[in-house]
């Protein structure tokens, strides 16, 4: 499952996975004898759209092995907890929410990119220790993904331990359908919102966070906001035109202030082979050159989270590889089971698919070189 259009355009993705699969089902030492076929389709960032992209899936032939994706955490979430009662693994690329961490409520979930705590909270400490600053705001969303924030441990108490250890505090408010209490209450400079931002900005709680700081007042040199760097480029002015304040206001809070996104490595910085036989940098020309020129793909953007994609596919192809070899070994004690044997009712094929993929480690294109549970 693959964000192309509307909430998040991760279009990028479809090129990297594409690549991947095309050198797997190339190399005669990995699944001899089968070939990997992707069936995708656009969730769009709709938390609804998901669950019915699995269960359209799971009613139509042919059966599915694995669910790459999906995008956004919101997204992975609803698929992750249900498809596992099919027996299926649940592997994104770019779902960070510390949310799906919960073995209990997502068990058969991985992903090959990094949680938000590892990428979000280390650049706002420093900061804050950089300057002196002692006190940071969080607004977020009354949203799962973003009230992990407050409440998880992988996430906001990691952010809190950290500015503990420099003497500092943080603060947090939940912004629903207005904050003018909310951001009225917050006296601090640096303040770290945490929503989504909606083309239907009637409903962006983003817009609302940021019109009512123009209202009071929370703008200019002296504030600080550090954002989610997965926004569209200029997102303050992208919508339906239903915004809870106009463009101009939107405006001067963004390039008054002092803003910083924080997000992924866009690929590994080292210098030496993948698992597919070529470097990070020689990936990111490889897929530059093909979103260039290649006509399939006129209509893609590059995002930061092609590298982790890629190396999810490859994920699951060696992962795929690694269970049809312990199959062969069944064979010899009267097990003639093979993947293509694989129902939604198999457990057993289910189990093994996700004790192999826990034990999957390999450099990739990323930052990573192994899957994250």
């Amino acid at each position: 499952m693959f964000s192309m259009t509307n909430g998040w355009d991760g279009s990028g993705v479809l090129p990297a996975v594409e690549l991947a699969l095309e050198q797997i089902n190339d190399r005669t030492d990995l699944l001899a004898g089968y070939n990997l076929k992707l069936l995708w389709n656009d969730s769009q960032c709709v938390a609804g759209k998901a669950p019915r992209i699995l269960f359209d899936h799971i009613l139509n032939e042919p059966t599915k092995l694995i669910i790459l994706g999906a995008a956004c955490s919101p997204n992975t979430q609803a698929v992750a907890v249900a498809a596992h009662y099919w027996n299926l693994l649940t592997v994104s690329y770019s779902s960070t929410s510390s949310a799906l961490s919960n073995r209990v409520k997502y068990p058969y979930f991985y992903r090959t990119v990094p949680l938000e705590n590892t990428i979000h909270n280390p650049p706002k400490v420093w900061f804050m220790k950089t300057y002196g600053w002692k006190k940071v705001a969080i607004i977020y969303e009354n949203d799962e993904v973003f009230q992990k924030v407050r409440d998880s441990r992988t996430s906001a108490e990691d952010l809190m331990s950290r500015i503990a250890e420099i003497n500092g505090t943080v603060v947090t408010e939940i912004v629903d359908n207005e904050a003018k209490n909310q951001v009225e209450n917050l006296k601090v400079r640096i303040f770290k919102p945490q929503a989504y931002v909606r083309k239907q900005r009637s409903s962006s709680k983003y817009d609302i966070t940021f019109s009512q700081a123009y209202r009071v007042g929370l703008y200019g040199p002296g504030v600080f906001w550090t954002t989610p760097g997965w926004y569209e480029a200029q997102w303050w002015r992208i919508g339906d035109g239903k915004m809870a304040c106009n463009v101009e206001e939107l405006t001067e809070v963004v390039e008054r202030s002092l803003i910083i996104g924080t997000d992924v490595a866009p690929i590994s910085s080292l210098n030496k082979l993948t698992v597919a036989g070529i470097t990070p940098s020689e990936f990111s020309a490889i897929l530059k050159n093909r979103i260039a020129t290649w006509p399939r793909y006129r209509n893609v953007t590059h995002n930061n989270y092609m590298a982790y994609a890629f190396d999810a596919m490859w994920a699951i192809g060696l992962m795929l590889n690694k269970t049809s070899a312990r199959l062969e070994e069944r064979a010899f004690s009267g097990s003639g089971k093979k993947l293509e044997n694989f129902t939604y009712n198999d457990s057993d094929l289910g189990k093994m698919f996700f004790k192999e993929m826990a034990e999957t480690n390999f450099f990739g294109a990323s930052v990573s070189a192994a899957v994250y549970d």
